[in-house]
């Protein structure tokens, strides 16, 4: 084998490892924006489960406004 083919050989090689380390690469940030898609998913599901928090406090703070009306009317009543 000459010189010139041992390294046509070795640069070949390494063609195919760079090749090879480029798809990884590429599969790398699929799965980055991948994650980076689920991470903002979760995020919006977080921020209108807060918004339902918020409303029933709301809710449960109007309940027991009527529960404490009901409570003195009942005392009128009696």
């Amino acid at each position: 084998m000459s010189n010139v083919e041992a390294i046509t050989q070795v640069v070949t090689t390494i063609d195919g490892i760079a090749a090879g380390n480029m798809e990884r690469a590429e599969t790398i940030s699929e799965i980055n924006e991948t994650l980076l898609e689920v991470v903002d998913l979760i995020d919006n599901i977080t921020r209108e489960a807060s918004i339902g928090a918020g409303y029933s406090v709301t809710s449960l703070n109007a309940v027991n406004e009527g529960q404490k009306t009901i409570n003195e009317q009942k005392m009128k009543m009696e």
